[in-house]
Formats: structure tokens, C-alpha cells, sequence
């Protein structure tokens, strides 16, 4: 009951806030597609993007799913609220991606707008299956410290780093502007998140020494899961030694705010 969120939000300042930033989203989108910038990118890339791109917010959507089971478990009001703004900001992210992925259809392959389509390359694509393997063992964390852990000092910041930083920068290298723009704004929403994760990781340690143990001992189960994550999209893409350069640095820069 100590714990504070360091943004403060309640719901109706959550919402002005996102309201505000929904407003910008949109004014991006019309800025690049009023520039038709759709039209100049390559093939290679439109691949990408349906392969890797596309099936992310099955993840997103994951990520939400875990944020609401510890939003409904937490032991205190004030995480719960935080870990559903945490879910909204989810939901916001992957309605993104389902929107860029049909305005994409429209000026390229129509494929990339097929859900069945995209639900054979989650489940079936090598590249993926490092990924979901992790995500789906989140979803049965049903203890709650580990599922804190798990999802908000491994699995998320891991991900969030390949895609809303390392595929953002390989999207701006490949020409395609909107898709880095609509990333990197997403990007927001995690430094906000981080902000309570590792606050709520800080308080969990100062309240009691054994915490840091039992934390590290599910960061060592759970570490080699989000890494082979890494390793099997990496592989994927244009510059896997770049993303897998910056996933790591990202997550070990989140780490040390919390870990003393």
C-alpha cells in the first residue's frame, strides 16, 4: 500500500492524455499519407513488414491480456491502476498496427490485411516461434510476483525495445516514415510504463532484502526465454546484430534504474 505511481494517473487525466496523444497519432498518419509515402516502398520491406510487422499484435496483445491479470490480482488499488492504464496503452499499440497494416493493403499486397494469413505466420513462421513460445508461457504465470516480473522486467521491455526502437530505426533506414513514426510514439506509452515498474521494483527491494533472491530467480528463468525471442525475430531482419545490440542495451539501461 505504500507504492505510488510515479505518473499519478487517475482515469480521467489518463484519458486527456491519451486523447491529446491520439490527436498527434492521427496528424502523422495524414501528414505520410497525404505524401501517398506508401507508394515508394520496397518489396523487400512490404515482406517484412507482413512477416514480422503485422503478426506483433498478437503480442501486443498478450502484453495487454498479462497487464490485466496483474492489474486484477494486484495487492494494492494503486497498481491495479497502473497495470490497466498499462493494458490500455496495449490496446492502443496494436490497433496502430492493425491500422498501418490495412492502409498498407491498400497500396500493396492485400494479404498483409488477411487475418488468417497473419495467424499462419504467428503460429507457424520460425522467426516467431521463440516469441510466442514466451508469450504463451506468460499467460499461465499465474503467480503474481513472477508474472510482475516476468512480463514488466523481462518479457515487455525486451520487446518493446526490438520493436519500438530497433524496428522503428530499421523502418526509417527502409524509407517507411509512418511505420517508425507510429512505433516510436508508441515508445511514450513504455517510458511512462517503466517509470512505475521500476519504482514498484525499488519499493518491493527497500521492504525487503530476501525480494531481491526470489526476483533474480525468476529473472534467470525467464532471461533465456525473451533472449531466444530476440534471436528468432533478429534473424529476420535486415540488421539482426544491430537489434540484437540494441534490445540488449535497452533492457540492461532499464535494469540498472531498478536494480540498484
Amino acid at each position: 500500500e505504500g507504492f505510488r505511481d510515479p505518473a499519478a494517473l487517475n482515469y480521467r487525466r489518463y484519458i486527456a492524455l491519451q486523447h491529446d496523444r491520439e490527436i498527434y497519432a492521427e496528424g502523422v498518419v495524414d501528414h505520410y499519407e497525404a505524401l501517398a509515402a506508401d507508394d515508394t516502398l520496397e518489396p523487400g520491406w512490404i515482406e517484412t513488414l507482413a512477416r514480422i510487422y503485422a503478426p506483433a499484435r498478437y503480442l501486443f496483445h498478450v502484453l495487454q491480456i498479462t497487464s490485466l491479470y496483474l492489474g486484477q490480482l494486484a495487492p494494492s488499488a494503486y497498481i491495479t491502476n497502473a497495470a490497466f492504464f498499462q493494458a490500455a496503452d496495449e490496446l492502443r499499440a496494436l490497433q496502430w498496427i492493425a491500422y498501418r497494416v490495412k492502409s498498407l493493403s491498400g497500396s500493396h499486397d492485400i494479404q498483409l490485411a488477411n487475418s488468417e494469413a497473419t495467424r499462419r505466420i504467428w503460429e507457424t513462421d520460425e522467426a516467431w516461434q521463440p516469441a510466442r513460445e514466451v508469450l504463451e508461457r506468460l499467460l499461465v504465470a499465474y503467480d503474481w510476483g513472477e508474472a510482475f516480473t516476468a512480463l514488466n522486467l523481462v518479457v515487455k521491455p525486451v520487446l518493446d525495445a526490438l520493436f519500438k526502437e530497433a524496428f522503428a530505426e530499421l523502418a526509417t533506414d527502409h524509407g517507411d516514415g509512418l511505420t517508425a513514426a507510429l512505433l516510436s510514439e508508441s515508445r511514450v506509452d513504455t517510458t511512462r510504463n517503466q517509470a512505475w515498474h521500476a519504482a514498484l521494483a525499488r519499493y518491493a527491494l527497500g521492504a525487503n532484502s530476501t525480494n531481491r533472491a526470489v526476483i533474480d530467480a525468476w529473472i534467470d528463468v525467464w532471461r533465456p526465454r525473451a533472449d531466444r525471442a530476440v534471436e528468432g525475430l533478429a534473424a529476420a531482419l535486415s540488421d539482426p546484430d544491430g537489434v540484437r545490440e540494441r534490445t540488449a542495451g535497452s533492457l540492461a539501461a532499464f535494469t540498472a534504474r531498478w536494480s540498484g
